[in-house]
C-alpha cells in the first residue's frame, strides 16, 4: 500500500506541470460535479420547463435573479443558497421512528484573478447547516436504524448541536487556457472525484449506492489539494490528497499537518469534450486511505472503481458503475450499480431508476440488493419536489426479513 500512496502523490504533483496543446474557452464548469458550488449555480441558473408550473413563484423571484445577474457582471461574484428537506419511512423497520432532515446552504464563487480569462482564479465557499427535525432520525443514517446496511439519504446528516459546517473554502486556479486547474483549501472530494450526471443527492438519487460509490472510502469535507487536466481533447486526469480525519465543523490544521493521515486518489477518464465531463464520461479511479481514528475513523484500505455514463439525445442517461475495496475502510468491499435517468420531454422533470448489488466489508453481513425509483417535479425555477421509492432485498442488518420498502419525499428550494 505504501507504493500505491506514493504513486498517487506523484501523480498529483505531475498534473500541475501538465501542459495541453489545445486551447478553448470554457462553456460550463470544468472538472466539477453537478453538486459542487460551480455546478449547483450553473444548474440552478439554467432556464427550465416543467409539466406542472407555478408561474407566480418565477414572477416573484424575477427581480432578485436580475439583481444577482448584475452582481455577477459588475463584480465577478456569483452566489446562491438553497434549503431542502428529506422525509423517509421504511417498512418493516427495526426503528419506531421516521427520518426527517433539513439542509440549509449558502455558497458562492468570486473570480478574483484574471476574471475575463480562461486562466481565471476563484475563491469558492459553501457553509451548511444540517439538522434533523424533532426526535426524528437524520436521513443519512436512517438505513442503519431500520435494518438496512447503507446510506439512504446521502448528505442529509446532522451536524453536532445542530450547528454549521464549512464544506468548501478553497482557491481554484485554471491554467493552460482553462484545460487544467489546481485547487487547495477546504474541499469535498465528491465535487471532482467519480463524477457523473446523476451524482447529486440533492437533485437526483438519494441512496449512496447511486449518488456516489459505496466501495470507496470518502472523507468528510476538509483540507485538501486536488489537480485536474485534460490530456488532448478527450482524456483527462484528476488526482487529490485529503485529510482522512477531516470534519466540516473543525478547522483541521492540526489533523492535516500533524496527524498526517490522508486519503489519496487518482482518476483517469475519457469524455467527448471538457465541457461534457459530467454528461459523457468513462473513468477508472484508484484510492488509498491511511488508518485513522479521530472523526470518521477506519483502518487502512485501498480500492478501485469504474464508471460509465452517457447523455443520449440530451434526454437519457444510462450508467454502469462499480468497484471493490480491500482493508475494510469502505462501506462495501464489492459493489455494482446500473440504471438510467430520463428528462421528461422538454422539461427539467427527471425520472430515475437504479439497481445495485453490494457485498458489505463486514464479512458477517449478507449481500444486499438495492433499488431506487424517483421522479423530480420542477414546479418552478427555484422549487422542486421529488417523491421516491427504495426497495431493499435481504437487508443486511435485519436478518429475519427478506425485503424492505422505503418511501421518501424531498423538497428543494433555491434562491
Amino acid at each position: 500500500m505504501i507504493s500505491i500512496k506514493k504513486a498517487l502523490l506523484l501523480s498529483l504533483a505531475s498534473i500541475t506541470l501538465l501542459v495541453a496543446e489545445e486551447t478553448s474557452s470554457l462553456k460550463t464548469p470544468a472538472f466539477t460535479s453537478p453538486g459542487s458550488v460551480e455546478g449547483t449555480i450553473a444548474e440552478s441558473s439554467k432556464p427550465n420547463g416543467s409539466f406542472f408550473r407555478i408561474e407566480a413563484i418565477d414572477t416573484l423571484f424575477t427581480p432578485y435573479n436580475a439583481w444577482k445577474t448584475s452582481i455577477k457582471k459588475e463584480h465577478d461574484f456569483q452566489f446562491g443558497g438553497d434549503y431542502q428537506t428529506l422525509y423517509q419511512n421504511a417498512d418493516p423497520s427495526l426503528s419506531d421512528k421516521e427520518a426527517f432532515s433539513g439542509v440549509f446552504r449558502l455558497y458562492g464563487t468570486y473570480k478574483a484573478f484574471n476574471a475575463d480569462s480562461a486562466n481565471s482564479g476563484s475563491l469558492i465557499f459553501k457553509v451548511e447547516n444540517r439538522h434533523a427535525f424533532g426526535s426524528s432520525h437524520d436521513a443519512q443514517n436512517y438505513g442503519f436504524s431500520t435494518g438496512y446496511y447503507g446510506i439512504t439519504g446521502a448528505l442529509f446528516g446532522e451536524y453536532r448541536d445542530a450547528g454549521w459546517g464549512v464544506t468548501n473554502l478553497f482557491w481554484k486556479q485554471y491554467f493552460n487556457e482553462g484545460k487544467s486547474n489546481f485547487q487547495a483549501g477546504v474541499l469535498d472530494p465528491t465535487d471532482h472525484l467519480g463524477v457523473y450526471g446523476l451524482i447529486n443527492p440533492m437533485t437526483a438519487f438519494s441512496n449512496l449506492a447511486f449518488s456516489s460509490e459505496q466501495s470507496m472510502f470518502l472523507p468528510n469535507q476538509g483540507l485538501g489539494i486536488a489537480a485536474s487536466s485534460m490530456i488532448g481533447e478527450d482524456f483527462y486526469i484528476i488526482a487529490g490528497i485529503n485529510d482522512a480525519n477531516a470534519d466540516a465543523q473543525e478547522v483541521g490544521l492540526d489533523t492535516f499537518f500533524d496527524d498526517n493521515k490522508y486519503f489519496t486518489s487518482l482518476e483517469l477518464g475519457w469524455t467527448t469534450g471538457q465541457e461534457r465531463i459530467y454528461f459523457d464520461n468513462i473513468h477508472a479511479t484508484i484510492w488509498h486511505v491511511d488508518a485513522h481514528e479521530k472523526f470518521n475513523g477506519s483502518p487502512e484500505g485501498w480500492g478501485a472503481n469504474f464508471s460509465a455514463a452517457w447523455f443520449v439525445d440530451d434526454s437519457w442517461m444510462p450508467f454502469l458503475r462499480g468497484g471493490f475495496s480491500d482493508g475494510g475502510a469502505a462501506l462495501m468491499q464489492k459493489n455494482v450499480s446500473t440504471g438510467v435517468g430520463y428528462y421528461m420531454g422538454d422539461t427539467n422533470d427527471l425520472l430515475g431508476f437504479g439497481i445495485n448489488w453490494a457485498d458489505p466489508s463486514d464479512d458477517s453481513l449478507r449481500d444486499e440488493i438495492t433499488s431506487e425509483l424517483f421522479y423530480r417535479v420542477q414546479l418552478a425555477q427555484s422549487l422542486a419536489i421529488t417523491p421516491s421509492l427504495q426497495y431493499f432485498k435481504d437487508p443486511a442488518l435485519y436478518t429475519t426479513e427478506s425485503s424492505m420498502i422505503q418511501f421518501g419525499l424531498r423538497a428543494r428550494f433555491t434562491f
